[in-house]
């Protein structure tokens, strides 16, 4: 049997229906060739900052399209995902990154308190914020734009 993993399954998805939703958010839709493109663009940016296989990368961000981009890119780079609820306080917070002792960081706009614990941290390779005014989106948006793709996806037919 054939076991595809998520990331495989994502890259599949975009070859042979990539017009077809993967994501619904709200007013927004994400097909999975858009997914493909933004997770692997976002891989591309974790490993250009120094995340290697088996880091860990702590991601605080509520449940939207950036939550699965963020996750799904830390896998494609051989990270390890640790999802913290983004409510958690100050003090749970510093148990979790004192545990996992993460490499990265994607994390809401609005936590300055969380961001500046992260930033601190010896060994932080890479922090991205969400939000109208983070670096993810403007990170992602280079990333793309700049052709910085990690693993590029070859189309078997024209979309």
């Amino acid at each position: 049997m054939n076991l595809l993993n998520i990331c495989a399954w994502i890259k599949k998805n975009a070859l042979h229906v990539p017009r077809k939703i993967c994501i619904r958010d709200a007013d927004q839709e994400i097909s999975y060739e858009e997914i493909f493109r933004a997770v692997n663009a976002f891989a591309a940016v974790l490993l250009k900052h120094g995340v290697e296989k088996g880091d860990r990368v702590l991601i605080s961000i509520a449940n939207t399209p950036e939550f699965v981009i963020a996750y799904m890119a830390t896998l494609w780079c051989g990270g390890i995902a640790v999802p913290v609820h983004p409510l958690y306080t100050p003090y749970e917070f510093h148990n979790i990154i004192s545990d996992c002792e993460p490499a990265a960081a994607i994390i809401e706009a609005g936590n300055s308190g969380k961001i500046t614990l992260l930033t601190s941290l010896e060994g932080m390779k890479h922090v991205s914020t969400t939000g109208e005014k983070g670096s993810f989106h403007n990170a992602l948006s280079a990333a793309c734009s700049s052709g910085h793709m990690w693993i590029q996806m070859t189309m078997t037919r024209p979309l």
